[in-house]
């Protein structure tokens, strides 16, 4: 397997106090590492058949995994009146700015406030690198939501600051201390592609159909057979 490199880089210098950014399967939010393997309905008592949580999703763990989180740098407190209005902040204005409805006309989310989070770390990726700046995947951070962006990190020698929704609702108070997870970011290889439309192999359909039937022995099928384990450090 070809191993690349991603920096990154303290734009305000070595010496400036920032949460660093870290794999993304280093830190599991305790929802999931608490959630069992097997659910079972009220009334249904082990050893009656339960229910496979997500736990054994192996896709899921997947997305929730790849990548690296940049945390969010400093201590973030927002609160939303009751009749929507912006009454309340509290954060380092050198680190969060804001963004203005005249900036995203007609977009759904033209209403919602939008916070513009500079970011203390320039990302270098290798040659053909880009890097996909994703809200967190299957992680459901309460409260913001970071629009996706798609940056050539390669090239651009700068940092890459993060636009996000505020989706606090009327009348709440949120508070995220530094070092909330905020942004995914996943490196991605640039490439051409073409699409085309190719009629289904129903061999090889259906052979892999019946491999992956829903019983015991090959409940961990596509874990055992199909995935790659990929490596983030």
């Amino acid at each position: 397997m070809t191993v690349e490199r991603i920096q990154f880089a303290p734009v305000f210098g070595a010496d400036a106090d920032f949460p660093p950014p870290y794999p993304a399967h280093r830190v599991m939010p305790n929802w999931y590492k608490e959630m069992p393997a097997e659910n079972y309905a009220p009334g249904m008592q082990p050893p009656g058949e339960g229910t496979r949580t997500v736990k054994n999703c192996i896709p899921f763990l997947d997305a929730m995994t790849c990548g690296y989180i940049i945390p969010l740098a400093v201590d973030l407190k927002v609160t939303i009146g009751a009749n929507g209005e912006f009454v309340g902040d509290a954060y380092p204005r050198n680190l969060v700015d804001v963004h203005t409805p005249q900036q995203v006309p007609g977009a759904p989310f033209e209403n919602n406030y939008l916070l513009k989070f500079v970011n203390p770390w320039l990302i270098q990726t290798p040659p053909g690198y880009s890097t996909l700046f994703l809200p967190l995947l299957n992680r459901f951070q309460p409260g913001l939501m970071p629009l996706a962006g798609l940056v050539e990190t390669d090239l651009f020698y700068r940092a890459v600051n993060f636009p996000t929704i505020v989706t606090v609702q009327p009348g709440t108070t949120f508070t995220w201390p530094r070092g909330t997870p905020l942004v995914q970011a996943l490196p991605v290889k640039r490439a051409e592609f073409h699409s085309e439309f190719v009629p289904l192999n129903v061999e090889k359909y259906n052979e892999t159909n019946e491999k992956t039937q829903h019983v015991p022995e090959n409940y961990n099928f596509y874990r055992d057979n199909i995935w790659e384990k990929k490596a983030y450090r």
